[in-house]
């Protein structure tokens, strides 16, 4: 019976390398319920259950999600339950088809947590993960194998920008991560603006206190402990090759303003930052 189905009431949306696990493992210290992770499920589904965004997950039902839950039920847990998915951002339609066959209360009290990072600084971040990933295994069908060539070697950051990444600044059908304007579009379209918090890599890495003051506001609750500054310590930076600049700069400069332009133009909650905080522009990035 889908009345008695318990889903999370906060969706930390993404996006992906922006800092998400730091506000994430800040909640669940907190006493924000937290999924349980099944048998042969990896460990890290213990802060994210990838429920939209694999297909063969989303594909078993809000009863699959729920049972994640069910948990909190049991241990009375209930205030505050929360998924932390990175790539929900880009499944805005697959969480509001899930919320309406939930109790009627759970889509009116869920509140939407993005927080957005400069998108060349992600794409690098994102690939540094997958080469990782990839020189362990090798394996070009894997969800990091797009980093790999056939013959089983890593591609540079920017072959990868050239090989994969090019290709998709002119796909208009690709949901790109980076193009933050068209999903919180979407997001607000289904969800209405209050309901989501967005909120600023940079200030997340300067004013952590700031950004969690942001948090507990928004979630109507103080929490324990102390969202920590982002670790940035011993990480090594370069210069921004020609060929990113060529490929990536032009396409995301547009893609920016359009987002700084939709942000000023539909206000979101009191406790958000507006206008919302333009990316830093470097000449060196963080690798």
């Amino acid at each position: 019976d889908s009345n008695n189905l318990v889903i999370p009431n906060v969706l930390l949306i993404g996006a992906q390398k922006g800092g998400t696990s730091s506000i994430a493992n800040w909640l669940f210290n907190a006493g924000l319920c937290r999924p349980e992770v099944f048998d042969n499920e990896p460990n890290f589904f213990v802060k994210e259950v990838h429920f939209f965004d694999h297909v063969e997950r989303h594909e078993q039902g809000i009863e699959f999600y729920a049972k994640r839950y069910q948990h909190c039920v049991d241990e009375g847990n209930l205030e505050f339950a929360l998924d932390a998915t990175p790539d929900t951002l880009k499944f805005p339609e697959r969480v509001y088809e899930t919320y309406n066959q939930a109790p009627r209360e759970l889509l009116s009290n869920l509140k939407l947590i993005v927080i957005l990072r400069e998108p060349v600084a992600r794409d690098l971040s994102l690939y540094n993960h997958m080469r990782r990933e990839f020189m362990e295994t090798h394996d070009t069908q894997a969800w990091y194998g797009e980093v790999g060539f056939a013959n089983g070697t890593a591609m540079s950051f920017d072959q990868y920008v050239d090989n994969v990444l090019k290709e998709r600044t002119r796909n208009k059908a690709w949901k790109w991560t980076g193009n933050y304007v068209e999903h919180l579009k979407s997001w607000i379209n289904l969800f209405g603006r209050e309901k989501l918090l967005i909120l600023s890599y940079d200030e997340l890495q300067e004013d952590p206190d700031k950004v969690q003051w942001r948090i507990e506001n928004f979630l109507g609750g103080t929490f324990p402990g102390e969202l920590p500054r982002l670790n940035t310590k011993g990480k090594s930076k370069a210069e921004i090759s020609d060929i990113v600049k060529q490929i990536l700069f032009p396409w995301y400069s547009r893609k920016n303003e359009e987002l700084y332009q939709y942000l000023d133009a539909h206000k979101g909650p009191w406790m958000e930052q507006y206008p919302f905080r333009r990316f830093e522009e470097y000449d060196l990035i963080q690798t």
